[in-house]
């Protein structure tokens, strides 16, 4: 019986997280490899099943020492540079931010060799 119940979970949460991914106009393929990714680093898909449920970032996992929240502000501060912006307005979609950065903490999971552009928080104002 407890498979059953295990199972059920999953279903709701990959529902949600389907749903998630339509409201933030993200690709099926996206939510998918998601997915999959999930099942595979318990510790993500703990802090993204507890975000759908709680609504709020628990910020248990890491990876290199960097929190769901570090991901999620180097996120926003991507977006406030392509809109061209100093902060994030009302056509932010924090959902689309938030499976972005975890997106980011699985690509870190699984190539953590592969260190990307370093983010100090100066934007493009560094020459």
């Amino acid at each position: 019986m407890a498979h059953m119940i295990l199972a059920t979970e999953k279903l709701r949460f990959y529902e949600e997280l389907g749903k998630l991914c339509d409201k933030a106009s993200l690709p099926c393929s996206f939510c998918d490899a998601l997915w999959q990714d999930l099942l595979t680093y318990k510790d993500l898909y703990d802090e993204l099943l507890f975000y759908l449920e709680q609504g709020e970032i628990k910020d248990t996992a890491e990876v290199g020492g960097e929190t769901l929240s570090d991901f999620y502000v180097r996120e926003l501060r991507h977006y406030n540079v392509a809109h061209d912006s100093g902060k994030n307005g009302p056509d932010c979609d924090k959902n689309r931010i938030l499976l972005l950065a975890v997106r980011g903490m699985l690509n870190k999971k699984i190539h953590p060799a592969d260190t990307g552009c370093s983010d100090d928080g100066s934007g493009m104002d560094q020459l």
